[in-house]
């Protein structure tokens, strides 16, 4: 029986004795790979993907795939796969104390640092390995299904490097408060961070803050075919976390040895996030095309030229933008049935367009509009009834507007509940449709006014 006097591990050594580069990194694999079979990370993988899926699975339209949102919807898979890594990590750095056994890898003759790396990898990996599921799913549906747009790859590589820097927290906080409750006070504080910011943010309306969190970074660039907004900060916020991570891992290591490459690792660190955290502090909301400005330095976002895909129907003519194309059928369908009885009357369009930027606009022969039954709504009153010279819409107006609505199989949600309003819609639905007609070609002026009352409807 052969002795090892080192207690290096079998098959460290090359043949010629000493032990190289080389064999050492491949030592260390062949233990990460073992730590990472033999942890607990193998059952939190279906808690780290599951509620992830469900969350996302029905988000998104499935006639309509784009790829900026695959992209951003990847990147925020990290606000739970995350939390889950950082109490993973808690959990296998004090594993051995909480069970008062030695494990497999505190068995082994090897420097802590090196022990700390593997077990840290190991958490990492499966965080990763979620994260890499669950990008594969996004990205494949937007090879698959994709109507408009590219990938960026930043905001998957912003949400990787994020994963990892929850791991390295959860470990961090397993080395300092070793304890049995350390893992779940990890994922809790690492699931509170965005949450924090988030709703500093919409109570405030802006937040210097904001986009310090992936989250808000996420929420910034939330996809519009229309635009393109002058600045991401994707990149700013990569080099944030990055620097982040940096400063986790060196802090780690100084825990075990006092190198001066730790020092400077962890100094080059803090410089490189600070660099990223800046312009996160100091961001600027663009101005859309259009809008007026009073703060002259704020940059504006760039509208995208495309030529719309129209359909014509037998009271209006309904445009979209090329990425909705497989939504023009069904929407033009409803615009349609919902303007037919008002159809050739005075200001009423006759063209809709898509609205695909921020606010309503109305133009003197067509008006945009939006999808669902809220936002086509708004499309009748803006475009049916304009708000110049009226606070709001009369009590006929809405009567006129929920008739519309409901002959067209929608629901006008903007009418104020009165009894009175009922009654109205209902009599109006009684006439047959040439009396209709009649009635609001003679009185379409003063309607359009807002100087009828309910008692001057039929």
């Amino acid at each position: 029986m052969s002795s090892n006097p080192t207690g290096a591990p079998i098959g460290a050594y090359r043949s010629g004795g000493a032990p190289g580069f080389g064999d050492a990194i491949r030592s260390l694999l062949a233990l990460l790979l073992i730590e990472i079979r033999r942890s607990q990370g193998i059952w939190l993988l279906p808690l780290m993907i599951g509620p992830v899926w469900l969350l996302n699975a029905f988000r998104t339209d499935e006639r309509v795939i784009l790829w900026s949102r695959m992209s951003v919807l990847t990147l925020e898979t990290y606000v739970i796969i995350g939390p889950l890594t950082a109490g993973l990590a808690a959990w296998m750095v004090d594993r051995a104390r909480r069970r008062q056994t030695t494990g497999m890898i505190e068995a082994v003759p090897r420097a802590p640092l090196q022990r700390d790396v593997v077990t840290l990898g190991a958490a990492t990996c499966w965080g990763l390995i979620a994260y890499g599921v669950m990008a594969c799913w996004f990205l494949g549906r937007g090879v698959l299904f994709a109507t408009w747009d590219n990938p960026d790859l930043a905001f998957v590589l912003l949400g990787a490097v994020t994963v990892a820097a929850h791991a390295a927290l959860g470990f961090l906080a397993g080395r300092l408060f070793p304890g049995r409750f350390t893992p779940l006070f990890a994922a809790a504080l690492t699931y509170a961070i965005p949450i924090v910011t988030e709703t500093i943010e919409s109570r405030n309306g802006f937040s210097r803050f904001w986009l310090v969190s992936p989250l808000g970074v996420s929420e910034f660039n939330e996809p519009n075919v229309a635009v393109k907004l002058p600045e991401t900060y994707v990149g700013e916020s990569l080099l944030w976390v990055a620097g982040v991570l940096g400063v986790l891992w060196m802090t780690i290591a100084l825990l075990r040895s006092r190198y001066p490459v730790w020092w400077i690792g962890l100094a080059g660190s803090a410089v490189v996030a600070l660099v990223g955290l800046n312009p996160l502090l100091h961001y600027v909301s663009p101005t859309m095309p259009g809008s007026v400005s009073f703060i002259p330095e704020l940059p504006a976002v760039t509208s995208v030229a495309f030529e719309p895909v129209c359909t014509s129907g037998n009271a209006v003519q309904v445009c979209v933008h090329p990425a909705h194309e497989a939504r023009l059928d069904d929407t033009g369908e409803r615009l349609n049935r919902l303007l037919a009885p008002v159809a050739g009357l005075p200001g009423v369009p006759s063209k809709l367009e898509q609205h695909t930027s921020f606010g309503l606009q109305v133009m003197p022969d067509h008006a945009f509009f939006g999808f669902g039954d809220g936002s086509i709504a708004f499309a009748a009153v803006e475009s049916v009834f304009p708000p110049e010279g009226r606070n709001g819409t009369s009590a006929s107006q809405q009567v006129i507007l929920r008739w519309l609505g409901e002959q067209a199989g929608l629901t006008y949600p903007f009418s104020t509940p009165d009894p009175g309003i009922d009654a109205a819609v209902d009599r109006f639905g009684l006439l047959r449709p040439e009396e209709q007609r009649a009635w609001l070609e003679t009185n379409w002026d003063a309607l359009r006014t807002g100087d009828l009352i309910l008692e001057d409807l039929p």
